[in-house]
C-alpha cells in the first residue's frame, strides 16, 4: 500500500499474516493502521517502522515489534521470521 488509507482498505478486503507499517505517511498514518488492525483484525500482527521516536507508542497501541530507521534489512527479516513463526 502507498499510504495508511490504502493499507486499511487492503486489510479490510485481503488476507495477510503480517502488516509492516511506517508510522509517518500521507493519507493515514501508521497509528491509524495499527488501531484499525487491533480493532478489526486482532489476530493480525503488526511491525511498526519509523525514524521518529514514537515506536514505544506504536507498541503500546498494538504493534508486536518496532524498528527504528535506518535499520539493517537482515534485522527486519529476522523480526518477520520470528513474528510469522508465532502466528
Amino acid at each position: 500500500a502507498r499510504n495508511g488509507r490504502e493499507a486499511i482498505s487492503q486489510v479490510q478486503t485481503e488476507a495477510f499474516d503480517l502488516v509492516i507499517t511506517d508510522l509517518v505517511m500521507l493519507e493515514g498514518d501508521g497509528f491509524e493502521v495499527i488501531d484499525f488492525v487491533r480493532e478489526n483484525r486482532p489476530g493480525l500482527r503488526v511491525i511498526a517502522i519509523s525514524a521518529s521516536t514514537d515506536l514505544d507508542v506504536a507498541v503500546e497501541r498494538g504493534a508486536i515489534r518496532a524498528r527504528m530507521k535506518p535499520f539493517d534489512i537482515q534485522d527486519l527479516l529476522r523480526d518477520v521470521a520470528e513474528v510469522i513463526a508465532t502466528v
